[in-house]
């Protein structure tokens, strides 16, 4: 229970934890996979569940201690982001890091304005419960996941063209934001290049001029 007060009106209210922390876990499955969908797919599901549940439980600690409300409010949501973010995805490099949280809160306002779009037109003598906010966040998904799989395809994908001293081949790439993968020594970004292609294009390098990573 919380009072809110003013100066001249005091409201008491009641939240009732399970239901929050149900509520919270369903949206957190939602905007994790959005978040996969723009990813391509870098986390799997077991990661997704384990990420929703840390975000539940980081954003419902803060109303069980004797804190202001829009206080206990802002630092769940900020806890839940961070991780829900560092437990569900494998970032190691910062800016790639800061670009998911990006992704994340943008996903969290998207689909938190439709919710909040179609609650204000429930009429104010009904209350719809957790079930029916999970459905209309349900649905939401299922729009909002085609058109997102759409667009970071194209935008995630491009045309390279690969050469040594004597070969040249032009391949389709994946343009991975995800990946973080350096070379130990040089601090150099690594790309992930499929085998036949490196044998197509290197296959007559006899100098071994290859460094093993």
């Amino acid at each position: 229970s919380s009072d809110v007060c003013s100066s001249d009106l005091i409201v008491k209210y009641e939240i009732y934890i399970d239901s929050l922390f149900l509520l919270n876990l369903g949206m957190n499955l939602y905007l994790l996979e959005l978040t996969n969908c723009i990813l391509r797919h870098t986390a799997t599901w077991r990661r997704i569940i384990l990420g929703a549940l840390c975000g539940s439980v980081l954003a419902t600690i803060p109303l069980l201690l004797p804190v202001d409300f829009v206080i206990a409010t802002i630092s769940g949501f900020l806890m839940s982001i961070l991780g829900m973010s560092l437990v569900t995805f494998r970032v190691s490099a910062m800016e790639a890091y800061l670009h998911l949280l990006e992704i994340l809160t943008a996903m969290t306002v998207v689909l938190s304005a439709v919710l909040q779009y179609v609650m204000r037109r429930v009429p104010s003598d009904m209350q719809m419960p957790v079930l029916g906010i999970l459905l209309v966040g349900g649905f939401c998904f299922l729009v909002l996941r085609p058109l997102l799989q759409k667009d970071t395809k194209a935008a995630h994908e491009c045309m390279v063209t690969l050469c040594n001293d004597k070969t040249k081949i032009r391949i389709c790439a994946i343009v991975d934001t995800g990946n973080s993968l350096i070379e130990p020594i040089s601090g150099s970004p690594v790309a992930v290049l499929d085998k036949k292609v490196f044998e197509n294009l290197f296959c007559n390098d006899k100098q071994g001029d290859f460094r093993v990573i």
